[in-house]
């Protein structure tokens, strides 16, 4: 499926990242996550992130997406880049185990 339409179906409850005083070089780069994120991570996360969305994989049973929004205790907003990008490039956890695909 070609991603603009995918994109734009995602992106109809989307809430869209305030640009309005960053450096354009920095607006280039959140515009940029911002739709890797719609094409990739929404479709299981939600557009606000919060996850809770089950997927039956019959190998493991139904997995629960993980909540990825910005709060300190039930999403990831009190983890470092580090834990971030260790989660998703490696899918191992803020607590060190490993995740069924990304967390």
């Amino acid at each position: 499926m070609p991603p603009d339409p995918l994109v734009k179906a995602v992106n109809a409850g989307d809430v869209k990242p305030d640009t309005r005083d960053m450096p354009a070089e920095r607006v280039r780069m959140v515009e940029r996550g911002h739709y890797l994120y719609s094409v990739s991570c929404a479709i299981c996360h939600g557009t606000d992130g919060s996850g809770g969305t089950p997927i039956s994989w019959r190998p493991f049973g139904t997995l629960w997406t993980r909540n990825i929004t910005a709060h300190p205790q039930v999403g990831v907003g009190a983890w470092t880049d580090a834990e971030l990008e260790r989660a998703i490039r490696s899918g191992v956890s803020r607590g060190g185990r490993h995740s069924i695909g990304r967390a």
